[in-house]
């Protein structure tokens, strides 16, 4: 392959792309050596050097039966812009992209974090397919990465390593074997048996506003991909889906706005929340009901059992509860806290004795997410099959009082959290103004529950 940069892109003939991104030093590693063919340099297996590395290069060969291309990029303070604008061409091609942003084992400098900070510019939205990859192992010597990573709490490089939610590797430069560069394909989904089909999950996530549906979303993903906020106001008005290799699973998670009218009307938010199965299409394997660890209000508990009868009669047995806040447990075990609530005792009862707790916190810690996504393969493997929009096709007195359960709802939600009082948490609601009552005049585009005498038609927008 020629030399290429950000005039001469042309797109890899490989399977798998990775992009090296460093700052002031470039690695220069071969995993491509059973067979390659190279552009400028030739890199080896043992050596690190400097910053030698100029332009853009490529090398591409096959490793481990997979047709693999390396780019390696100049440092990426001073060629921001320059690499940007290659990963973006790279981006628009059909190879999957493996983006490695190479430190080495050694002081954590000013330098090397406005290194990695540009790094993360240039990646942008794909930093769930990134990894912070160590180099210099070998400097390590009996200590472990994490006690490298924790040796300074307050210093700059913890944040970043938890920014990559547990996406780390090491490289030992003077290891010349290849199981360290096979561990970090085959952990970051690039090197598997072709004949097996990647697992695919497809999970909701449902509660109330604040409760952590958001933040939940990106700790399952490993990285930022929903806009969240601890405020009981609702931040996720639309129903939304991202997607992401998550421990060797092609993840995506479907976030639906909180169980309120502030915002939305109660039709736009009815069809918001049905909105999500479509979004998970084929199904959903799972959905998770988001539960705060700390007081539950009475109103939650009924939230809780209006969500199991929304999706039919059979759809408890795909219904899992998520206690968020885990670090309020203080060490306790979640049982002693489960059993201490009958209502949710009752609730998890009916999920099928199902549950997960995430301290989102600590989105580096995978163990949490693997513990989730283990438990939703129990279910995949027991139900056999996902959860299908089929499924929601109801008799329509059925659905009127369905309708009006969820009117009835939405307004204790919105006296429990004290959204109807004037003054209060939206101001103007009563009063005719407020951006409430605006939306409500501008959403024309409301989608609608269209019903025959056999049941729900269809689920989609109005003409």
């Amino acid at each position: 392959m020629k030399n290429t940069g950000n005039k001469l892109f042309s797109s890899p003939n490989s399977e798998t792309a990775a992009a090296l991104l460093s700052g002031s030093e470039s690695l220069k590693h071969g995993p491509t050596s059973e067979s390659s063919t190279r552009s400028q340099h030739n890199p080896s297996w043992e050596q690190w050097s400097g910053p030698v590395t100029k332009e853009i290069t490529v090398e591409e060969g096959t490793r481990f039966g997979k047709k693999i291309s390396v780019i390696d990029t100049p440092g990426v303070l001073g060629s921001e812009g320059e690499i940007r604008t290659w990963c973006q061409n790279l981006l628009q091609t059909s190879t999957p992209c493996l983006f490695l942003v190479v430190v080495g084992i050694d002081r954590f400098t000013d330098e090397q974090k406005n290194s990695v900070e540009a790094a993360l510019r240039v990646i942008g939205d794909q930093e769930s397919n990134s990894y912070l990859l160590f180099t210099k192992g070998e400097r390590l010597g009996s200590e472990s990465l994490d006690e490298f990573i924790n040796a300074d709490p307050e210093g700059p490089l913890r944040p970043f390593a938890e920014r990559f939610a547990g996406r780390l590797h090491v490289f030992n430069n003077e290891d010349r074997g290849q199981e360290q560069v096979k561990e970090l394909l085959e952990k970051s989904g690039h090197l598997r048996d072709d004949s097996r089909p990647i697992s695919e999950r497809r999970v909701v996530l449902l509660g109330l506003p604040g409760k952590g549906k958001s933040a939940s979303g990106n700790t399952i993903l490993g990285s930022e991909r929903f806009r969240s906020d601890c405020d009981p106001d609702p931040v996720t008005t639309k129903t939304d889906s991202r997607s992401a290799i998550v421990e060797g699973r092609q993840v995506t998670a479907v976030d639906t706005p909180g169980f309120t009218d502030k915002v939305l009307s109660p039709e736009k938010l009815f069809n918001e929340i049905i909105e999500s199965v479509k979004k998970a299409e084929p199904g959903p394997d799972a959905f998770l009901i988001v539960v705060e660890i700390g007081r539950v209000m009475p109103v939650e508990i009924e939230m809780h059992e209006f969500l199991l009868k929304m999706f039919g009669e059979h759809a408890e047995k795909y219904f899992m509860v998520l206690f968020t806040h885990g670090d309020k447990l203080r060490g306790r075990p979640i049982e002693t806290y489960i059993n201490g609530k009958r209502e949710l005792k009752d609730l998890v009862d009916r999920c099928g004795g199902r549950y997960c707790v995430f301290d989102n916190t600590k989105i580096g810690n995978r163990e949490q997410v693997r513990k989730l996504l283990d438990e939703i393969d129990v279910m995949v493997k027991t139900n056999e099959q996902r959860f299908t929009s089929e499924m929601l096709k109801k008799p329509p007195t059925w659905l009127e009082s369905l309708w009006e359960c969820f009117l009835q709802l939405l307004a204790k939600i919105k006296k429990a959290l004290g959204f109807g009082k004037k003054g209060g948490a939206d101001g103007n609601r009563e009063s005719g103004g407020g951006k409430y009552e605006k939306l409500r005049e501008d959403d024309c585009e409301l989608k609608k529950v269209t019903v025959d005498k056999t049941g729900v038609e269809d689920i989609g927008s109005s003409e």
